[in-house]
């Protein structure tokens, strides 16, 4: 499943950018300012990029193939996309796919909160654990 995890979180993302792009902006429809096809375009090839960029900062530093119990990393993850959503969620009257990106960034780095503590509390019960292989050298 770690191997799925963020290529279906970009194929989320990604769907999130697309449709959010062409929905334009709100703000401006209401005064009938609205952008032109190429000012869509434009808005979806950026959030696809971003999209892109997000998942593959977020493999680097998670690592998902070597990852066992790793609370650090998954620490590391949760604050650039807890960061990167703050960044997101600030403007106002921007088009809908800033609101999406911001909310996809919300559920990352909920789900590396949630690694964090699962990882955490794992790793803290194999360290509470008796090693095996240590008593049976032991009692030779």
């Amino acid at each position: 499943m770690r191997r799925y995890a963020l290529p279906i979180a970009w194929v989320l993302g990604s769907a999130l950018a697309l449709y959010g792009s062409f929905l334009g902006n709100p703000y401006l429809a209401r005064y009938e300012v609205g952008p032109d096809e190429q000012h869509r375009l434009g808005i979806a090839v950026t959030f696809l990029i971003l999209v892109t960029a997000t998942c593959v900062v977020i493999a680097a530093v998670l690592r998902p193939k070597t990852y066992k119990n790793c609370w650090g990393r998954a620490l590391v993850a949760a604050l650039i996309l807890s960061f990167m959503h703050w960044i997101f969620f600030l403007p106002l009257h921007q088009p809908v796919a800033v609101g999406f990106h911001a909310m996809w960034l919300l559920l990352m780095a909920a789900i590396c909160w949630l690694l964090f503590i699962v990882s955490g509390i794992s790793a803290l019960a194999g360290r509470m654990t008796p090693n095996k292989s240590f008593e049976r050298t032991r009692g030779r």
